[in-house]
């Protein structure tokens, strides 16, 4: 089957078996229903870049696994590149993106260019499915402005960190640039290295991460940034579980609150340091935390201004 591009006329409804809009071109609506092959098996490997090319839509997917496969070194899975672009799965379990490599090099799974702001990644599962580094979800930077006012929401994103040796993570920031409002809520985290990466070695500058009712399993939330700047870091209503060092990581953050989630994981539950400041800690509980290493659940060293109640 050829991929086609379909644009929505209000009130009518999506082909048979599928939840995307269907009819006309109406350059009154901005919803694009791909008609790809997701089976699994028909690469859509750069399929899309002429649709989102402009920025400014809404693409939906219908029910299926649609595989992404890179066949060179280092290339990029998909290039979320535009501004106001909406990439809108049939729900966790129904629209499925698995990446795949050829070569066991780096790839970024998802890439935000710097200019694409505004965007939303939603009801989808995004899986790695071969042995090759990865960043899932990686945030382009540069010497300039970086990702600005991205969401994720509604997604499982699934690193494989078990199966596959390389390594793999969630989301990655560039070196460089600036960042800021980054929403990821209700969002599954399994088997990831690090489910958000900052390099020790970045100077980049970040404002206002939201991380609300998320899991994270075998993996934990970490802003480890001695030489970069952080701002304003929420993390709520989130669950930890499994094998990792500490399940949030806090690192030269300035502004943060970790309430009401629920750490049970082998390792330190909240780790503070650096000269992270203001830093609120409550509302959370904590279920045989650290057991191996018989410490504290909470780790608070070289930074001020913390409450814990």
């Amino acid at each position: 089957m050829s991929e086609r591009l379909i644009i929505r006329t209000t009130g009518q409804t999506g082909p048979t078996g599928a939840t995307g809009p269907t009819g006309p071109v109406d350059s009154s609506t901005k919803d694009y229903f791909y008609q790809g092959v997701g089976d699994g098996v028909t690469n859509h490997d750069g399929l899309l870049d002429s649709i989102i090319v402009g920025g400014d839509i809404r693409v939906h997917f219908a029910p299926g696994d649609f595989l992404f496969e890179a066949t060179v070194a280092n290339d990029v899975l998909f290039y979320l590149a535009a501004a106001g672009t909406i990439l809108k799965g049939s729900g966790v379990g129904a629209t499925t993106f698995t990446f795949k490599a050829t070569d066991t090099g780096f790839h970024s799974g998802i890439l935000v260019g710097s200019s694409a702001h505004d965007c939303v990644i939603e009801d989808l599962t995004i899986r790695r499915a071969s042995n090759y580094g990865s960043i899932m979800v990686n945030l382009q930077g540069g010497s300039g402005v970086g990702c600005q006012r991205l969401t994720v929401r509604n997604c499982k994103l699934d690193g494989a960190g078990s199966t596959y040796a390389q390594y793999s993570h969630g989301v990655g920031y560039a070196n460089t640039g600036t960042y800021s409002d980054l929403v990821f809520e209700n969002v599954a985290f399994a088997d990831f290295d690090y489910s958000f990466l900052m390099d020790v070695a970045a100077t980049g500058v970040v404002n206002r991460v939201r991380v609300s009712n998320c899991t994270f399993l075998n993996c934990g939330f970490d802003v480890n940034a001695p030489l970069a700047t952080v701002r304003d870091v929420v993390v709520d209503g989130c669950r930890f579980t499994g094998t990792v060092g500490y399940a949030v990581g806090l690192a030269h953050v300035e502004g943060a609150s970790v309430s009401n989630n629920y750490f049970n994981v082998t390792g330190e539950a909240v780790h503070i340091e650096d000269y992270s400041t203001n830093v609120r800690v409550f509302g959370n509980t904590f279920y045989e935390c650290n057991t191996a290493l018989l410490t504290a659940p909470v780790y608070i060293f070289d930074s001020n201004n913390i409450d814990l109640f």
